[in-house]
């Protein structure tokens, strides 16, 4: 088995490529199934600049469900630091789905 923290985020351009696999393990879906749930909306992405003592980092976040992930990414594209807030039942905070939330 791979190991979540060996992975590396790829940016290509000003995007970035996030492997399905570590989406999948951090959401509990099947990697296969994230392209999927891309295309029809059903997960959403969001990626903020790093600033100050984090400039040339970026943090993408995800949405999907009731779930927010988080992955603060370094300059080279290792991930530095990774979070996931499961709402269970409660819909998620529109203010979550914004930068800055």
């Amino acid at each position: 088995p791979w190991e979540i923290d060996r992975l590396n985020i790829e940016k290509v351009d000003d995007d970035f490529v996030v492997d399905a696999r570590l989406l999948g393990e951090l959401f509990e879906i099947p990697a296969p199934c994230i392209p999927k749930l891309m295309r029809r909306g059903q997960m959403t992405s969001l990626c903020e600049a790093g600033v100050s003592e984090h400039a040339g980092e970026h943090r993408l976040t995800f949405f999907h469900g009731n779930c927010r992930v988080r992955l603060r990414v370094g300059a080279g594209g290792a991930i530095i630091k990774q979070s996931k807030i499961d709402f269970v039942e409660k819909p998620m905070p529109p203010t979550f789905r914004r930068a800055g939330g």
